[in-house]
């Protein structure tokens, strides 16, 4: 059994707040014994978890007032000033023991990755600087949520600067994102390819191109939108020295946005992202599949299994004519391609399971049903999956899932997860 308590809960109580928005959260601030209880607890190891409680809202969400405004507030930037300011500060707890609650108890309740220094093993670090006093200005936060409790506060400690992978991801104190911020590309085609269904070609600029050496098939780009809360997580579908192809379908107001811009317009990206397939392990006659939009990062894979010797047999589906795209493109490769429609209009009818009985490998990417019916009939693979995404490099959380080795982040673990890690039964 475990048990997790937020920042504010620890910092105030019914006394000490304000009746405004920004005090507004589900569970709500209690009394000073609740209080004091939480404090015990805390030392006393029944709670053995700091979370963020990170609810970021708009500005309308939260100026309704104390009743009427929406639950919760931002806490990213100020859970470990406030948690360190707190308890470690008023000698309730011990700095390691702090490190213990945010960092490596919810890491192993979940089963996440990290949590060690090593040489050779990418970085996930959060550098804090322990005697700094700093005063909240919600008007400096990175992230774009406004809301919080802590405005005005004069906190001790603050979170210095992150490093995800090889590169400072993330520093309040300069005030910048830095690789998290987003790179700018340029549109040079925007082009519809099949119904609801556009290829973008971008190029990056200066040292951004050295990226483009060390794409791996199944890495994906998040896409920031003027105007759009989230940024669009897209699959890369293909690249070479100087540029990149992605292939998105239009679902909502943010993609189609996105296929109206012109060539010429700068792009905000974060790139490359994700983890993306081994080539190492896909035998030579192994089999591609791809449904839909899960089409274009097979289409990189079997560019670069081509170019290592290897030929796969590739199987598409969609669910009408109108639908298909890339099908060519992979037979210019010089690889044996099925086609598979719903109704019959293109290609064979059926699903892309019927192109195969008991195949030894298969790597695949689409919806989460059709992966699963592939799963099913295949002995091993790889797999790429689909998830709506907030921050898309495991930051944030949102798009954890269950496998037999822990819990994976899609956008970090995955998008490519092996076929011995899944969970389905």
């Amino acid at each position: 059994m475990t048990c997790e308590t937020g920042p504010h809960y620890i910092a105030f109580n019914t006394d000490t707040i304000k009746h405004e928005g920004n005090f507004r959260m589900n569970p709500p601030i209690k009394s000073p014994e609740d209080q004091k209880a939480i404090l015990e607890a805390i030392k006393d190891g029944t709670i053995d978890m700091i979370a963020t409680d990170h609810a970021p809202h708009s500005l309308e969400e939260k100026s309704k007032g104390f009743d009427k405004s929406s639950f919760g507030v931002v806490g990213l930037e100020t859970s470990f000033s406030v948690s360190y300011t707190e308890l470690v500060k008023k000698n309730v707890i011990s700095f390691e023991r702090l490190v213990e609650l945010m960092s490596v108890n919810p890491r192993k309740r979940f089963g996440l990755p990290g949590g060690y220094i090593e040489n050779g093993e990418v970085a996930d670090i959060c550098i804090v600087d322990t005697e700094t006093t700093w005063k909240v200005n919600p008007e400096e936060f990175l992230t774009k949520g406004r809301s919080t409790p802590f405005e005005g506060m004069n906190l001790t400690g603050e979170s210095y600067r992150n490093l995800c992978g090889w590169e400072t991801r993330l520093s309040r104190r300069e005030r910048k994102i830095n690789d998290c911020g987003g790179k700018r590309v340029r549109i040079i085609e925007n082009a519809q390819i099949a119904l609801d269904t556009y290829k973008m070609v971008l190029q990056p600029t200066g040292s951004e191109i050295e990226k483009l050496k060390a794409l791996v098939p199944g890495q994906f780009i998040n896409i920031k939108i003027e105007g759009f809360y989230l940024r669009r997580p897209i699959s890369i579908a293909d690249w070479n020295d100087e540029s990149l192809t992605i292939i998105y379908k239009v679902v909502g107001k943010g993609t189609k946005a996105l296929s109206e811009m012109e060539q010429g317009i700068e792009l905000d990206i974060l790139w490359p992202l994700g983890n993306g397939y081994n080539l190492t392990w896909i035998p030579y006659s192994a089999i591609l599949i791809g449904g839909g939009v899960g089409v274009p990062p097979m289409y990189g894979l079997a560019k670069k299994l081509v170019e290592v010797g290897k030929k796969p047999r590739i199987i598409l589906g969609f669910r009408e004519r109108n639908q298909v795209f890339y099908d060519e493109e992979f037979r210019k490769l010089g690889l044996e391609v099925t086609v598979y429609t719903e109704d019959g209009s293109y290609g064979e009818k059926g699903f892309v399971t019927d192109g195969f009985h008991q195949a030894e490998y298969v790597c695949a990417c689409g919806p989460e049903r059709m992966l699963e019916a592939i799963y099913r009939k295949a002995q091993d693979g790889q797999y790429s999956f689909e998830a709506r995404m907030a921050c898309g490099f495991g930051g944030c959380m949102g798009c954890s899932c269950e496998t037999l080795v822990g819990n994976k982040r899609i956008c970090k673990e995955g998008p490519v997860l092996l076929h011995k890690e899944l969970l389905w039964k």
